[in-house]
């Protein structure tokens, strides 16, 4: 007998459990009645419309969030909050000595498009105030220069907590101009284009003349974020990737992209600074942990190949005092006296060096500087060959592997094969 006992004392308890988990999960509905002409609907303070119910957010509170909404400028727009689609229990911000018959109500300074949000929180009611709230922002659109300045066709949706309203577009590669539209009338753009991933802009200038420029170099979805604050955009640009293959580790290579990263993988990445106090070898620094856009860098290989992510409109090939790189889309010729790298070090490129080349996003060494960098502990650094380079027709760091043979060091290079100092062996 105790057993059974025991089972329906379980059961009870189980069947207890049950039910208040049901009454935990079927809380009460609330839903904003006040004047259809912000709210929608057949008629003005109905508190049946379940299009106007709010929403239990996360943090406890309730929201209704109404988009592109018509407003007039000076114009009161009133509601209250209601319990369970009835009049019997209502919530407002507003007093008897406020008027409007205890209606919570808002307005707008100009005519336009707004976004709004009815905000009640329960867990926050008093005497003097009923847990209702109202955000009221202007929308925000996007207008391009390529969509024939259309300011209705690319809107930005406003965050959950509406500080910032934010849209994605596919765009095709090329250089297009753009402007936030408030949709109370307002076009704002700035004097200087936006040039880079994820940077910021303020908008304080007016009218066309003040175009925002993006150059869709890469094509790609581009995410426009507005903060209501501030007056401040931040476009974050497609990412891609630049790779190079077939390397092996402690393999020196240069680079130069158009566009800045700090996200790269198979190697260390180092700028020039300076020569030993001998003179006979260049300076490397510590790893940096970004490269900037179009600026020419040293790399070494941690393995067979390098990767590196960026974004971002692209830069034109940046001034180094060592280093010059090379962003067309042809090799570039190495003119006499300057450096290349090779597998044994820097090599002069002499005046029977007519073809010497470099592929695109690479660079060659201009060694005229005489700066001397500061010893430090751990310093890479490449020698420099005294030797002019006796290989006409190579494209420098293309296919060249050190090997060893019979005892001897050898440079292997497009199907030929060179001793340390450029000369053909076979």
């Amino acid at each position: 007998m105790k057993k059974i006992y025991s089972l329906l004392l379980l059961s009870g308890l189980m069947l207890l459990g049950a039910q208040n988990a049901l009454a935990e999960e079927d809380p009460t509905t609330y839903t904003v009645a006040g004047m259809k002409e912000f709210l929608g609907g057949e008629s003005s303070y109905d508190a049946t419309n379940t299009d106007n119910d709010m929403t239990l957010q996360a943090d406890g509170k309730y929201t209704l969030v109404k988009k592109n909404v018509s407003l007039t400028g000076g114009s009161w727009y009133m509601y209250k909050i209601c319990e369970n689609h009835s009049w019997d229990v209502t919530y407002t911000n507003k007093t008897a000595g406020e008027g409007n018959s205890y209606n919570s109500y808002f307005s707008v300074g100009d005519n336009g498009t707004y976004d709004i949000m009815i905000v009640f929180d329960p867990s926050n009611k008093s005497e003097s105030w009923q847990g209702v709230s109202d955000i009221v922002k202007t929308t925000v659109s996007i207008a391009r220069e390529n969509d024939s300045w259309s300011a209705t066709n690319f809107l930005l949706e406003p965050a959950s907590d509406f500080a910032s309203c934010s849209g994605k577009i596919t765009l095709p590669s090329g250089t297009d101009h753009f402007q936030v539209v408030l949709r109370n009338g307002d076009w704002k753009g700035t004097e200087s284009s936006i040039s880079r991933a994820s940077s910021s802009a303020t908008f304080n200038k007016s009218g066309s003349s003040y175009n925002c420029e993006i150059i869709a170099d890469l094509g790609g979805e581009y995410t426009f974020t507005y903060t209501y604050a501030t007056n401040a955009l931040v476009v974050t640009y497609p990412s891609n990737t630049y790779n190079r293959n077939g390397l092996t580790a402690t393999y020196y290579g240069t680079i130069c992209l158009p566009y800045g990263s700090s996200s790269f993988t198979g190697m260390t990445v180092h700028s020039i600074t300076g020569k030993t106090q001998s003179g006979d070898a260049i300076v490397l620094s510590a790893p940096i942990a970004t490269m900037v856009a179009g600026t020419p860098y040293v790399f070494c290989a941690t393995g067979t190949s390098i990767s590196v992510t960026y974004s971002g409109d692209p830069d034109d090939a940046q001034a180094d005092t060592y280093l010059v790189g090379n962003l067309s889309d042809a090799d570039m010729a190495v003119p006499e006296g300057k450096y290349i790298l090779t597998t044994e070090g820097l090599r002069k490129v002499g005046s029977g060096a007519t073809n010497v080349k470099i592929a695109n996003n690479r660079a060659y060494f201009d060694l005229s500087s005489q700066g001397l960098a500061p010893a430090h502990p751990g310093q890479r650094v490449i020698q420099i060959i005294d030797d002019v380079t006796s290989i006409e027709d190579i494209d420098a760091e293309n296919n060249a592997t050190k090997v060893v043979e019979n005892g001897q060091l050898l440079i292997k290079r497009n199907g030929e094969t060179y001793d340390m100092v450029g000369r053909m062996v076979k």
